[in-house]
C-alpha cells in the first residue's frame, strides 16, 4: 500500500511538473504509457519473486537423496512386516475357523491337539536355535523358560535375525564368513597353546601386554645404543653382540696385563696365591689406615715418613 501511495504521489508530482513545463499532450501520453508499463513490469517482478520464494520453500521441505534412501529402506521393512502380519492374520483366521468348526468336539481332543501343536512349536524352536547358532553364533538368543509356551513371535524373531544377517552378508561381500573366523580362532589357539575358547581373550590380552613390554625394551635399547628408531631387530642384536665382544676383549686384556701372557695353569696358580695373600694384606692395610688416622692408601707412605722424621 505504501508503494502504491508513493507511486501515486510521484505520478501526481510528475503531472504537476508536466503541466508546469507546458509539455504537449502527445508527449504526456507517451510518458503515461511508459509509466503504466513500468507499473506492470514491477507487479510482474513482485509476482515472480513471490513464486521464487514459494519454490525455495518447497525445495527446502523436500527430502534429500540420503533421506529418500532411508525412507525406501523403511518402506521395504514395513512391507515385509505387513506381509508377515497378513500371513499371521490368515493363520489366525484359519485357526479361528478351525476352532469354530471344532467347538462341538470334546475339550479333551482340543487339549491334546494344543499339546501336539506346542510340541511341534518346541521342535521348530530347537531347530531354529541350532540353525541360528550355525549362521549367527554371535547373537545370544534369549533362553526359553520351560514353563512358558513357545510363541509365534519368538520364532519370527529368530527368522528375522537370520534373514537380516544373510541380507547384510550379501550387501557386504568383504565380510569374512563363519568358517574363516573359526579357522583364525583355531590357528590362534594352536599358536599360543589355548585349549578352550574361553581362554582366547585372556591370552590375547597377555600377548598384547607382552608385545608392549618388548616394544618398550627394544625402544630403550635403540636409544641407549644411539640407533635409529626404524632399525630392525637384526641390527639391534648385532650391535649388542659387538658391544659384548668389546667388553669381553677389554676384560681379557686387563687380565693379561695384570697376570702377564702366561698359560692358564699359571694364571690359576697366581689367582690362588692372590686369594691367600690378599686377606692378610687387606687386614694389614686397614690397621695401618686406622693407626695413622688416614683414609687413602696413597697417604700411607707420607705418613710413615713423617713418623720417621719425628722419631729422630
Amino acid at each position: 500500500m505504501t508503494r502504491h501511495y508513493k507511486e501515486d504521489e510521484s505520478q501526481s508530482e510528475e503531472e504537476k511538473d508536466y503541466r508546469s513545463f507546458g509539455a504537449s499532450p502527445t508527449y504526456k501520453g507517451l510518458l503515461m504509457s511508459l509509466q503504466n508499463q513500468l507499473k506492470e513490469s514491477k507487479s510482474k517482478i513482485d509476482v515472480l519473486l513471490s513464486e521464487k520464494l514459494n519454490l525455495q520453500k518447497d525445495l527446502e521441505t523436500r527430502p534429500t537423496q540420503h533421506e529418500l534412501r532411508l525412507y525406501k529402506q523403511q518402506v521395504k521393512k514395513l512391507e515385509k512386516a505387513l506381509q508377515k502380519n497378513i500371513k499371521l492374520q490368515n493363520l489366525i483366521s484359519q485357526n479361528k475357523a478351525e476352532d469354530t468348526e471344532k467347538k462341538d468336539e470334546p475339550s479333551k481332543d482340543n487339549q491334546q491337539q494344543a499339546l501336539i501343536d506346542q510340541r511341534h512349536f518346541q521342535d521348530l524352536y530347537k531347530s531354529l536355535k541350532i540353525l541360528s547358532a550355525e549362521l549367527v553364533p554371535w547373537h545370544n538368543l534369549k533362553k526359553q523358560d520351560e514353563n512358558e509356551g513357545i510363541k509365534v513371535e519368538d520364532l519370527l524373531f529368530i527368522v528375522d535375525t537370520m534373514l537380516e544377517e544373510v541380507e547384510n552378508k550379501e550387501k557386504d561381500s568383504n565380510m569374512p564368513n563363519f568358517q574363516t573366523l573359526q579357522a583364525i580362532v583355531s590357528h590362534f589357539q594352536k599358536l599360543f597353546d589355548v585349549p578352550s575358547l574361553n581362554g582366547v581373550y585372556p591370552r590375547m590380552n597377555e600377548v598384547y601386554t607382552r608385545l608392549g613390554e618388548m616394544s618398550n625394551a627394544v625402544r630403550n635399547l635403540q636409544e641407549l645404543l644411539e640407533l635409529d628408531s626404524s632399525s630392525s631387530l637384526c641390527v639391534l642384536v648385532s650391535t649388542v653382540g659387538k658391544l659384548c665382544r668389546l667388553i669381553n676383549e677389554d676384560v681379557s686384556e686387563q687380565v693379561t696385563r695384570v697376570l702377564g701372557p702366561e698359560d692358564l695353569q699359571s694364571i690359576i696358580i697366581k689367582l690362588e696365591e692372590h686369594e691367600e695373600f690378599f686377606p692378610a694384606f687387606q687386614a694389614f692395610t686397614n690397621d695401618l689406615l686406622e693407626i695413622l688416622e688416614i683414609d687413602d692408601l696413597d697417604a700411607i707412605v707420607p705418613a710413615v715418613k713423617k713418623l720417621k722424621v719425628l722419631s729422630y
